[in-house]
């Protein structure tokens, strides 16, 4: 062949290709290819579709579709989007955008019939895998039969379930005979909440519908990403409970429950107040501790979260320390005598006890050998009254002393955290003497 002849013969094709381009620009309108971030499954989203090829369920101008498919990253791999206005044009291949989510709490009517049949329709979980027998009763064990099923059953619900409906090029969907039959059958069915197959559609699995200018709407699932759980754990007393042996965060237990009450999960958290991370499908979970950390009360708050799929939610709880609401510190009695008051010129007001505390539960003579290294964490000299007493609640504090202030619970009343306190009376009341003893409570 002459270079002049190779020549032609390129010209006219790529005169070929460019007429065949502009008929299917003519039918078809074009989307641009453009680069998007990842597919996040929401309102607003993009995602591209490329040509699957014809295939053919029927006789005739509307016995065919033109399908389409996509990949949206997700473990469902490549899927088919399906058109659903079937006497319209097929849209073109390119970028779409998301108008619709159907998701589980849609689960009556139409917008439940549209997830359950795209669930069990050809590429799609529910299909290949032939759960709850799908395929038996709604499909014939031919692919491009079972594609038109289930491309006709979702344009006669979205359609509002007609008796019959148009078809491409003046043709009608009852001329596709059984396919329309068993369309209608998977349409009416489906279209019930609460059945077996209903149930069977995992709460994870959503369906989008693109609405499209002058050509058909198109229906595409999604295994939607989990979303992430973690907490925060702190005291509520940390001038109690910082660097407070008696007191650790660690090991605190939260269980998480879903809608239906079912536990789902549990979180667990370190030294540092914070938890392990779970995965959990989108949705609102209540959280209770069941586990109470060493020194904490349970705590009784149920907390309510709520998780979007691909995005971390993380929520914080304050435990409540332990501590002994003390009304009665001490009584000081004469020795051999059962009366709360002195003898004679004898009084027991004015008795000084020092009592130190320590964030150990340890012995005395442990705290006492090793004192610099077990120094109290605080400090007070408190004074009896005239019967001999010290009211914890409200201590009198003795003058001349060095003396730290008292802990405070959540309520603002003394407490008196767990731990070790050494007691020892440091001046005697007027007419006894000193006991020197040192008295050790846990």
């Amino acid at each position: 062949m002459t270079e002049n002849k190779v020549f032609g013969a390129f010209r006219r094709l790529l005169t070929m290709t460019l007429a065949f381009v502009m008929v299917l620009g003519a039918s078809m309108p074009l989307m641009t290819q453009e680069t998007y971030a990842a597919f996040s499954g929401k309102v607003g989203s993009k995602y591209t579709v490329y040509d699957g090829g014809q295939i053919v369920y029927g006789s005739g101008n509307g016995g065919y579709s033109n399908s389409r498919k996509c990949d949206l990253g997700d473990d469902l791999g490549t899927r088919y989007s399906y058109c659903v206005q079937p006497a319209k044009s097929s849209p073109g291949t390119g970028t779409v955008t998301v108008d619709k989510v159907i998701d589980d709490d849609d689960d009556k009517g139409k917008w439940n019939a549209l997830r359950n049949i795209v669930y069990y329709s050809p590429s799609y979980p529910g299909y290949d895998n032939n759960v709850t027998n799908i395929r038996s009763k709604y499909y014939t064990g031919s692919f491009s039969k079972d594609w038109g099923i289930a491309h006709m059953a979702l344009s006669y619900v979205y359609a509002g379930r007609p008796s019959d409906m148009a078809t491409w090029g003046g043709t009608h969907a009852s001329d596709l005979g059984d396919v329309w039959t068993k369309a209608k059958k998977l349409g009416d069915e489906l279209y019930q909440a609460d059945s077996e197959r209903d149930e069977a559609v995992p709460t994870s699995f959503k369906v989008f519908i693109c609405y499209m200018s002058g050509v058909q709407d198109m229906i595409v699932g999604y295994l939607e990403a989990p979303g992430h759980l973690n907490m925060k754990k702190v005291s509520n007393r940390t001038s109690i409970t910082d660097g407070n042996s008696c007191y650790s965060i660690e090991g605190a237990e939260y269980t998480v429950y879903d809608s239906s009450n079912k536990a789902v999960e549990t979180l667990v958290v370190n030294a540092k107040g914070e938890s392990n991370t779970v995965d959990l499908m989108e949705g609102t979970y209540t959280v209770k501790e069941t586990y109470a950390p060493p020194g904490y009360a349970k705590d009784s708050t149920t907390y309510t979260v709520k998780l979007v799929s691909d995005e971390t939610t993380t929520f914080t709880a304050k435990d409540e320390p332990i501590t002994d609401l003390v009304q009665l510190l001490l009584t000081k009695n004469p020795v051999g005598y059962p009366h709360d008051h002195g003898e004679g010129d004898a009084t027991l007001k004015g008795a000084v006890y020092k009592f130190e505390y320590y964030d150990k539960l340890k012995s005395q003579e442990v705290l006492l050998k090793a004192a610099k290294a077990d120094a109290p964490v605080r400090t007070w000299h408190f004074v009896t009254d005239e019967h001999g007493k010290i009211d914890g609640q409200n201590p009198t504090f003795a003058s001349g002393y060095s003396n730290d202030s008292l802990y405070k619970d959540k309520d603002g009343k003394v407490c008196y955290p767990l731990g070790t306190y050494l007691i020892q009376e440091v001046k005697a009341p007027e007419g006894y003497l000193v006991n020197d003893k040192i008295l050790e409570v846990k």
